[in-house]
């Protein structure tokens, strides 16, 4: 297709570019998915989550995203302390995106005919896997550990049937099948996940983050307990003396208190168009989402307890995760947003060489209904920030201090530490969700 700013709409004594901005106008009133849910986003910045699930309810209208509302569902339920019915949601999500995988031909047809929201959400392949995830952090927080260990396993399996070779991993889940494991005293598979950790956050580091150092000392630890000195001096190698000394020192009658610190929440997807118009003044309009990187809503999380002052280390990164698999999944979308510019450019073509006035219609039809999908699990955490603290058996008063917008202090009171066992702790931290600014503002939105 060949475009010019000449225009068959100029017959009808209206300006082209008046058509134009009426258009612009009415699609500013077709909220997508993500503008409807900064409501939403704007309770949680004030931990009112009561408020806030009460607003996700009123905007569940539609089957097609029966999906992503038990996502977002569950998170606000998890983070309301509610973990019983988080896993109910996130339990009935897993089971019917499983049942959507096999799409419909009716929903294929309307994803190429109208746009892609028309299809039923599934979720994207790292959202699957934290449905997993997220079910076991709280089976964690209910003390349930063979339940979070059956998940863990669930979700192995379910990492070997995605498809995408490159993304089909994860090295916080490992990381926490580790954590699991070491809490039901199964050391040999806590270190082959903590193995497994290793090996993905090495390969993987171009969108999670780098090989922690907390993962480093397991490693240590573990391969020395096991007695698999062999490892252990590979590690003391790559690792450096002094950190296999300081892990060496540990007492192995300590309990541990295990902090993770869930921050901020990860981009929405937003829309950006190409809007353009034919020699015969066809209107034409190519709509992709993209995200626009959230600022962070913490940089440095510590916690001090019995004396000692302890700095917690992110262990994923769940913005970059979101932009990358965007970046991955952007060839089949581009494929399919100009498939349906050709559809429905030759549609309206036809129709208006019968009935001029009918053409038009179907034309402006198509152009508003050309949208972006911007669905997406938005309340998933940005980032996940790990401590694990050695202590005494005893009773502690721990004192969380999050260095974001306000320099948050929280206290974990009465935090009991048993001989040789894991205690966990979550908290969430929403923080500010303002947007960083794009680089060219007139980019998302171009007019030819």
């Amino acid at each position: 297709m060949v475009f010019s700013s000449e225009s068959r709409l100029l017959r009808y004594r209206v300006p082209q570019l008046g058509i134009l901005y009426l258009l612009f106008l009415i699609l500013s009133g077709c909220a997508t998915y993500s503008q409807g849910f900064k409501e939403v986003e704007v309770k949680m910045r004030d931990a009112k989550y009561s408020e806030a699930l009460t607003l996700l309810e009123k905007q569940m209208d539609s089957d097609r995203d029966r999906v992503l509302f038990l996502m977002n569902r569950g998170m606000i339920m998890r983070m309301m302390g509610d973990y019983e019915a988080s896993n109910q949601s996130l339990e009935e999500a897993k089971k019917i995106s499983v049942q959507l995988e096999a799409v419909s031909v009716s929903e294929q047809a309307g994803a190429l005919t109208i746009n892609d929201s028309m299809r039923a959400y599934v979720g994207d392949s790292y959202e699957l896997m934290y449905l997993h995830i997220y079910k076991a952090l709280n089976y964690i927080d209910l003390k349930d550990f063979d339940s979070a260990r059956i998940e863990m396993l669930q979700l192995d399996v379910r990492l070997k049937e995605l498809k995408d070779e490159d993304v089909n991993d994860n090295a916080f889940a490992r990381y926490l099948s580790g954590m699991v494991y070491e809490a039901l005293d199964e050391q040999d598979n806590a270190m082959i996940s903590y193995r497994h950790a290793y090996e993905v956050y090495k390969k993987k580091e171009k969108y999670t983050t780098t090989l922690p150092v907390i993962l480093k000392r397991d490693l240590l630890r573990m391969s020395k307990k096991l007695g698999f000195n062999n490892e252990y001096e590979k590690y003391k190698n790559e690792f450096g003396d002094g950190l296999a000394n300081a892990t060496s020192s540990r007492s192995k009658d300590e309990g541990e208190l295990v902090v993770l610190i869930h921050g901020g929440m990860v981009p929405v997807k937003q829309e950006e168009s190409l809007n353009t118009q034919s020699p015969q003044g066809i209107l034409v309009r190519i709509a992709l989402p993209y995200y626009n990187p959230r600022l962070r809503a913490l940089n440095k999380v510590k916690a001090d307890v019995d004396g000692g002052s302890y700095t917690g280390e992110k262990i994923t990164d769940l913005q970059k995760v979101a932009m990358y698999t965007l970046q991955k999944d952007m060839g089949g979308i581009t494929a399919r947003a100009i498939a349906r510019a050709v559809i429905k450019y030759n549609s309206s073509k036809k129709v208006g060489k019968q009935n001029e006035l009918a053409g038009l219609a179907l034309n402006i039809t198509n152009f508003v209904n050309e949208r972006a999908d911007t669905r997406s699990w938005s309340t998933l955490p940005q980032d996940i920030y790990l401590m694990r603290i050695p202590l005494k058996e005893g009773v502690y008063d721990v004192d969380l201090l999050i260095n974001d917008d306000r320099n948050t202090k929280q206290t974990l009171l009465n935090t009991p530490i048993e001989r040789k066992q894991l205690t966990f702790k979550s908290m969430h931290w929403v923080g500010p969700i303002e947007l960083t600014k794009p680089k060219d503002k007139n980019s998302r939105n171009r007019n030819r």
